[in-house]
């Protein structure tokens, strides 16, 4: 009885995983369709907690997640944050117009240009462009710009 409790329990939890996977790429396919040229996501996970997404628990799980949707593209990454929770001590960093964003999964600097902001509640994707302090407050990411900025890619 035990045995069959656990596999039921797994079997909804890789569901659920999976059917939020498919509302994460089918939000992101309308905003970037194909990925031609190195590509960073930031995803704003409002309301979904740290684990509630399995891939995003690992730091390089969510970047394999995205490469997979994109046809096998190794250049494109995918970083979660999570409202209330810093996912690790070298947060992401929304640097300078010269810096750029600091990746934790990459370990680098990216380009403003590279990165795509976006924001999932767990149902849809929103496409973020005009950033400032208040976008990402409370993700545990580090914020040391003055002003906003607006973001296209």
């Amino acid at each position: 009885m035990c045995a069959l409790a656990v596999v039921l329990g797994l079997e909804y939890n890789g569901k659920q995983q999976t059917k939020f996977g498919r509302k994460l790429e089918a939000g992101l396919k309308p905003i970037i369709f194909r990925v031609d040229k190195p590509t960073h996501f930031v995803v704003k996970m409002k309301g979904v907690k740290l684990g509630e997404w399995y891939p995003g628990v690992s730091v390089s799980m969510p970047s394999f997640f995205i490469q997979t949707a994109y046809m096998n593209f190794n250049e494109v990454r995918l970083e979660p944050v999570y409202e209330g929770q810093q996912r690790a001590s070298k947060p992401v960093i929304f640097g300078s117009d010269q810096q750029g964003i600091y990746s934790l999964e990459s370990g680098d600097w990216i380009s403003y240009r590279d990165v795509v902001l976006v924001e999932l509640d767990g149902k849809r994707v929103t496409r973020l462009t005009a950033i400032d302090r208040e976008a990402f407050a409370g993700c545990g990411v580090i914020y040391p710009r003055e002003k906003p900025f607006c973001h296209s890619i």
